[in-house]
């Protein structure tokens, strides 16, 4: 993992796609130190499930349904904002 990174939230679009595993969605520009030129926008996906307020087979059986249905959600914001470079799943 490169820390030298900064990034920026990207005011986009994604309002009108929703899951209802899904807490919050947003893209973040991330640009590496040294060469803006080089970036990635990364398309986070924040739940509204938490492994530590469940137990593992729930969690694991929310996972896999919000992994599931992962390619249509990134479907849905590529044709509002764009390419994304990388997914990333934050669970609370």
């Amino acid at each position: 993992m490169n820390l030298s990174t900064q990034y920026d939230i990207m005011n986009s679009n994604i309002q009108s796609v929703s899951h209802p595993l899904v807490a919050d969605i947003y893209v973040k520009r991330e640009y590496v130190r040294g060469n803006p030129a080089l970036c990635n926008d990364v398309l986070v996906i924040e739940a509204n499930f938490s492994d530590s307020k469940a137990d593992y087979q729930v969690y694991s059986a929310k996972l896999a349904e919000l992994l599931m249905a992962l390619p249509s959600i990134r479907d849905q914001v590529e044709d509002s904002v764009g390419s994304i470079d990388r997914v990333d799943i934050k669970t609370h």
